[in-house]
């Protein structure tokens, strides 16, 4: 396996869309390797996720990453979460979310948080492995510099 340097690498990009790409070393230079994985399917796991994936936004019939691991993809969760406990939502955009989040001042957008970088971090490894990118997963996108203390708080694990 490469190691270091040369080893292969996947970049995640969480913002206004989810953007995913792998990144390969050949003899003489990097090699993106771009794809849609913002649009692979992503499931429940937990009892909380089997309450909470009902309520989210489909597409096609389908929950993607990107429809949870996005600007918007935090609304859907958001108000997946409050569909599940039966509570009107009252934050309306991704941005008020984040910040009531962050501050604790909405347990349902400190929940979103801390999915949102749950769920982040098990597509994360699962691109890791997909593309063996013994080299790292990398985080890019609008998101992430602005949830960084939730992404750090222990359930972002690639």
């Amino acid at each position: 396996k490469p190691e270091g340097a040369v080893a292969t690498r996947v970049v995640l990009g969480p913002g206004t869309g989810l953007g995913v790409a792998g990144l390969v070393r050949t003899r003489h230079a990097w090699v993106p390797v771009p794809g849609e994985g913002g649009h692979i399917d992503i499931g429940p796991r937990t009892e909380r996720d089997y309450q909470i994936f009902p309520h989210i936004e489909r597409i096609e019939g389908r929950v993607t990453g990107e429809q949870i691991l996005s600007g918007r993809g935090l609304r859907n969760l958001y108000l997946g979460i409050c569909a599940a406990d039966k509570i009107t939502p009252t934050l309306e955009t991704p941005v008020d979310i984040t910040s009531a989040g962050l501050d604790g001042s909405n347990p349902q957008a400190a929940e979103t948080l801390d999915l949102f970088a749950t769920y982040l971090g098990r597509l994360a490894g699962d691109l890791a492995l997909i593309f063996m990118a013994h080299g790292g997963v990398y985080l890019s996108g609008g998101i992430p510099v602005r949830i960084l203390s939730a992404l750090k708080a222990g359930s972002f694990r690639a």
